[in-house]
């Protein structure tokens, strides 16, 4: 959701990001894709050098290089544009403050009622597109409760590295006797489950009081869970709503929903289509046991509802990563994977639950991470140094430590040194410490290997996979 951010932020934005993708961008490129003025660009790359305090570009004639340090990656830039931006900082204002008034916001936020104007004319359509509308003065949020927590689950959960940056001392000891009938159900486990379900809680008792009219609804008797034990009048005083009706009806609601766990028609059918999509894999590989982690997948769309992200999509990023580095496979098995992948994205038919069940099974299917890692085809190294053969053999052997999934190192010797560029015809690669080989993949480098040939042979390999597979997944980010 980039159009939250301001114009001149979104060109920011995609500025950083890209060097964090490329290792050097022209000015020229750079004017013609983000269709600004070279004075304008600029200006905008020297602001974020002096207020980020992370982001250096180094210049050298036109062509820009990223400087990178320890702090330089996406969670950085995010943070950074959460922190500046004001249609955020509104965004947040407004959830932590419901029904505050004009006057109050403009002092908060250090700003005219012409920019609070502006402002909010911008956001009504990035916000309409997800089923969010902030009211006008008093402002609060407006439209289905569950889109909107679903959107401030996400920022919340993005924004901030740690929960105590922004849950409060007191409001942390309600939401542990909260959140302890959950924790005992199956479906919740691993840190993450728990951090992101005790958001989820706050964030419902949080919004409540957006929606005072919810209070006074009969239906908030017919749904009591008897496991929460909270003293009303505590929970009054630490979230200044009562915990008895809409707060109590809700997380019992949700408290069934998970135990049930019972998946819709449409839900069932995706969660049939991630086993099948398992399963095709294994048996294509030989793999004769199926996919039977069902409560994986039941967590998965029991907890990751709508959209996964608003700024940072890191979820999509691993997935995609993760195959650029593991995708050296047969032409057969490409297509294999392709097809397989196809079938899943168009029976999910929603680009963050595509993208979020690809990571869990990434992360943890282990039978299916091997299987990826251990079966690809290794492309050929050819280690030639003109030293003796040990050496060779030890540079050879270091190499193949470091690259052990997808590349295999053989050491050659030179007999006939007017023959050598025929006999590197069977490598894909070759690195050297002769300058005059003319390979068209060789690396030349000193007595040994530095980091930075290292790094060139990760990316000469990386450049050499272009799987349709792969494409495919990248189609599935641009084309939605």
């Amino acid at each position: 959701m980039k159009e939250i951010l301001s114009k001149k932020h979104r060109v920011q934005f995609s500025i950083m990001t890209l060097f964090l993708e490329r290792k050097c961008v022209s000015l020229k490129e750079m004017e013609e894709f983000f269709g600004i003025s070279e004075v304008t660009l600029l200006s905008y790359i020297q602001e974020l050098e002096e207020i980020t305090g992370f982001y250096q570009l180094q210049r050298k004639k036109n062509l820009f290089f990223l400087v990178k340090t320890h702090r330089t990656n996406y969670s950085a830039i995010c943070s950074y544009f959460y922190r500046e931006s004001l249609p955020f900082k509104f965004i947040e204002t407004v959830f932590l403050h419901p029904f505050i008034k004009t006057e109050e916001i403009i002092k908060k936020m250090n700003i005219s009622k012409s920019t609070l104007n502006r402002m909010k004319k911008h956001l009504q359509s990035p916000l309409n597109e997800h089923g969010l509308t902030i009211s006008d003065s008093p402002f609060h949020f407006e439209g289905d409760f569950h889109s909107v927590c679903a959107f401030i689950v996400c920022y919340m959960y993005e924004k901030y590295d740690f929960l105590n940056e922004f849950i409060k001392t007191e409001e942390n000891l309600l939401l542990d006797h909260l959140t302890e009938p959950f924790l005992k159900l199956p479906q919740i486990e691993g840190i993450q489950d728990e951090q992101r379900l005790r958001v989820w809680i706050w964030s419902i008792i949080k919004l409540s009081k957006h929606y005072p009219e919810y209070f006074h609804e009969q239906k908030n008797k017919e749904y009591k869970f008897s496991g929460f034990l909270i003293s009303d009048p505590r929970f009054e005083a630490v979230f200044s709503v009562k915990f008895h009706g809409y707060c109590y009806s809700t997380l019992s609601k949700l408290y069934a929903y998970l135990e049930k766990h019972q998946l819709s028609d449409a839900d069932t059918r995706k969660k049939q289509a991630v086993s099948e999509f398992v399963s095709a894999v294994y048996a294509y590989f030989g793999e004769k046991s199926k996919f039977e982690n069902d409560q994986l997948i039941d967590t998965v769309f029991l907890l990751h509802r709508g959209r996964n992200y608003i700024l940072n999509n890191e979820k999509e990023r691993f997935v995609i990563e993760f195959f650029q580095r593991n995708g050296c496979f047969s032409q057969e098995a490409s297509h294999v994977i392709e097809v397989c992948l196809k079938n899943l994205k168009n029976t999910i038919n929603n680009r963050y639950l595509y993208f979020e069940i690809l990571y869990i099974l990434l992360t943890h299917e282990k039978r299916l991470i091997d299987i990826l890692i251990k079966r690809q085809e290794k492309k050929k190294v050819a280690v030639l140094y003109t030293y003796d053969k040990e050496h060779s053999h030890m540079v050879a052997r270091r190499l193949g430590e470091i690259f052990a999934h997808y590349l295999e190192f053989t050491v050659v010797e030179v007999i006939d040194p007017f023959s050598i560029e025929d006999m590197l015809k069977r490598y894909d690669f070759c690195i050297t410490n002769l300058s005059t080989i003319h390979h068209p993949n060789c690396i030349i480098t000193d007595i040994f290997p530095n980091d930075g040939d290292i790094e060139y042979l990760d990316q000469l390999f990386r450049k050499s996979i272009r799987q349709p597979f792969i494409e495919e997944l990248k189609r599935a980010i641009k084309n939605e």
